[in-house]
């Protein structure tokens, strides 16, 4: 029951920001984003099914520690090859930031 009161909450949620008139910016962080499928998941569901919420997403920033798995993210989420261009991915809301973990946990 307590899992089916949280799920309506997120719905009322979306179900207002998807009906609002609502300008203010939104930015999504994440740390450690892996291959970057959740925040291509969430971003995808976000511009398909909320299309005002995505507009308001002003960045999905990715806080990693490895460049080898920023390269991946890169090409998952802002489809293109290196280049620069976008193609139709989300270039326009991703950052990609390396950063050790330890000093984010730390402040640093």
């Amino acid at each position: 029951q307590q899992q089916q009161q949280q799920q309506q909450q997120q719905q009322d949620l979306l179900y207002s920001n998807k009906n609002n008139n609502n300008k203010q910016e939104i930015e999504i962080i994440e740390i450690g984003g892996g291959r970057g499928t959740n925040a291509k998941y969430i971003l995808s569901k976000l511009q398909k099914e909320y299309p005002s919420l995505y507009e308001r997403v002003s960045s999905y920033t990715i806080f990693d520690a490895s460049e080898t798995l920023h390269e991946l993210q890169y090409k998952v989420l802002k489809g293109g090859d290196g280049d620069g261009d976008d193609g139709d991915g989300y270039g326009d809301k991703v950052k990609l930031v390396v950063k050790d973990m330890l000093n984010v946990a730390e402040g640093g």
